[in-house]
């Protein structure tokens, strides 16, 4: 058996200030046995020192500073990151996410269940 801190780039997904609806909602969609949830909420920069596949952000619950600095971090590895970004909603905040990333907002992400 592996532990989480040794499983591979593709077992682990990220998320970051989902509410308990939304980090349950997740929890359901996925096989345990396939896939490690790790949340990151309130250290953006966890985030950055991880490798994951993917990483889903509820938009209310990140400082705007940190949406930045993750915008920053993924513009500067350009096109050569690989990790799926996922919002579960649209919000203002998005405006200080750059545009010219690949990234999905979920118009109700809980109807997903």
């Amino acid at each position: 058996m592996t532990d989480n801190k040794t499983r591979k780039k593709e077992h682990l997904v990220v998320t970051y200030g989902l509410t308990l609806q939304e980090a349950e909602t997740v929890k359901k969609s996925i096989s345990p046995k396939d896939i490690v949830l790790e949340d990151c909420t309130g250290c953006i920069t966890d985030v950055i020192a991880r490798s994951y596949i993917a990483i889903i952000i509820n938009p209310d619950n990140i400082d705007i500073e940190d949406l930045e600095i993750l915008s920053s971090f993924y513009k500067e590895i350009n096109s050569s990151y690989t990790e799926k970004i996922i919002f579960t909603k649209s919000s203002p905040k998005l405006s200080h996410f750059d545009n010219s990333l690949q990234f999905t907002v979920f118009s109700s992400f809980l109807e997903y269940e």
